[in-house]
């Protein structure tokens, strides 16, 4: 079976498309025929399509992985077609022609999505859980950081447009003066508030930097299933959530989560940084603990099983010979 992905575009950062070139990495690895479609691609090379490369296959199966790629839903070359969506993504733009796309791309027939509430939106979805992606590596904890931003700054309207993150780290600093501060995103950053800060960093970059902090302040009014916060647990560093919607693993138990409010986010950053350093009542330890314990569940052999499950096509579990049957807790 010939299966194709789409991508918006495959060199973004964030952290959705970096799962798209993942899961078609992983389906390479299982032996399939499968291609990557990016819509910014200038010429076809190998696997990778441009959009006119695209119409010159016949296509076994199209995952089409955003609303700007809803035309290869209705190409005559394709056989079969599901849609992942990882977010709600007419939040994220006023245009009324984009809009219309993304209700098309939420109503089709298939609709795989990574959060429950994304299902207002989608009247046939299915939530399958993600993963926890096999680039990130176990690292030696070394604390240098008390908290880590992620992206603190972000123009999309569904994210942190108040700086929630990194002004309640601002806050705890003139709180506790000798709080660290380290922190990466896409833009650049030039405050000197802030310990340490890299843009666009590379895995290895990333991995100690999570090794190296003891919180991650993550501030969004809406998201799907986050991948900062999975990666994060895996090296101990808690998560400090503020959040409407979104990340329906992530809770107060193993994790601190608030609602997008600002005074309940100062509060509980406090609260969470008190915690970090004098873990009188074994509350921090206990958050990284069941943290770890619950991403252990976020492999990709679990999210190919249940999207193969939930699709209705087995063959998508491949040539590698895993449990067919999903972790009764996935």
């Amino acid at each position: 079976m010939k299966i194709c992905l789409t991508t918006p575009n495959r060199f973004g950062q964030n952290g959705g498309l970096k799962l798209i070139n993942d899961f078609y990495k992983q389906l390479l690895l299982l032996g399939h025929d499968v291609y990557l479609m990016d819509e910014n691609a200038i010429k076809t090379h190998e696997r990778i399509l441009t959009p006119d490369g695209f119409r010159k296959h016949h296509w076994g199966l199209v995952i089409c992985c955003s609303p700007h790629s809803i035309w290869t839903l209705y190409s005559t070359s394709v056989q079969r077609s599901i849609v992942w969506c990882q977010m709600a993504e007419h939040m994220w733009s006023k245009s009324r022609q984009f809009t219309e796309r993304c209700n098309r791309f939420y109503n089709h027939e298939t609709v795989i999505c990574n959060a429950q509430w994304l299902l207002e939106f989608i009247p046939k979805g299915k939530v399958c859980r993600t993963w926890l992606q096999e680039d990130f590596q176990q690292l030696n904890n070394r604390t240098k950081y008390d908290i880590l931003l992620e992206s603190p700054f972000s123009k999309n309207p569904t994210k942190d447009s108040l700086a929630l993150a990194y002004r309640a780290a601002l806050n705890l600093k003139e709180i506790y003066s000798d709080v660290r501060i380290a922190g990466y995103g896409r833009q650049h950053f030039a405050q000197k508030t802030i310990n340490k800060y890299v843009v666009a960093p590379a895995h290895n970059t990333l991995e100690h930097l999570y090794s190296q902090s003891r919180l991650l302040f993550k501030a969004t009014k809406y998201d799907g299933a986050s991948c900062s916060p999975i990666e994060a647990a895996k090296y101990g560093c808690v998560t400090v959530r503020a959040l409407d919607k979104g990340d329906d693993w992530l809770t107060n138990e193993n994790a601190y989560r608030c609602e997008y409010n600002e005074k309940e986010y100062f509060d509980l950053v406090e609260k969470a940084f008190i915690e970090s350093r004098h873990d009188y009542y074994d509350s921090f330890a206990t958050k990284q603990r069941l943290a770890k314990e619950f991403i252990k569940q976020w492999t990709f052999e679990n999210f190919i099983n249940e999207f193969s499950r939930l699709t209705n096509i087995p063959e998508l579990i491949g040539m590698v010979e895993w449990p067919c049957e999903t972790d009764k807790n996935y």
